[in-house]
């Protein structure tokens, strides 16, 4: 848990000016918030990363009685709609890689370039949600990223 890289504390810190003027916008203080959990972690030292990939596994292995595919390449479409439907983003779905390609992320999207991809808890959610409803272990990890300078999210 312990984190050696430089922290992110520029990032935290402009997170924290801005929400005062953002404090009663739901949306933007959400936004606020999720961000300044993940640098405030990545300021004081702390990578957070291992323990909201888990939290996402576990998110995902909780839903995935609401998805209704039997194989690895529906199951990646049905995640691609749920992901659309709550992140308010557009997920591309490829099949023959397998993987997925979001746009517009409102969570991603937003973030500085912090050379590093930032969508540990969605990897843990893809996850869980293939595990619980494949039973067979899956490794999802972001190769690109909002966060590494991309236009988009990778996994």
């Amino acid at each position: 848990m312990g984190c050696s890289q430089e922290p992110f504390i520029d990032h935290y810190r402009s997170l924290l000016e801005k929400a005062p003027e953002n404090g009663k916008d739901r949306f933007c203080f959400t936004e606020i918030l999720y961000h300044a959990l993940y640098f405030g972690f990545e300021a004081y030292g702390i990578d957070n990363a291992p323990v909201v990939k888990t939290i996402g596994n576990d998110l995902g292995r909780s839903i995935s009685s609401i998805f209704e595919s039997e194989t690895p390449d529906g199951l990646l479409r049905e995640i691609g709609d749920f992901l659309e439907f709550h992140g308010k983003c557009r997920v591309t779905v490829l099949v023959d890689f397998p993987a997925l390609q979001i746009e517009d992320d409102f969570k991603a999207r937003l973030i500085p370039i912090i050379g590093k991809p930032f969508c540990t808890l969605k990897e843990g959610i893809i996850e869980g949600i293939l595990k619980g409803k494949l039973d067979e272990d899956y490794k999802v990890t972001e190769t690109e990223c909002y966060g590494t300078g991309h236009e988009h999210c990778f996994f």
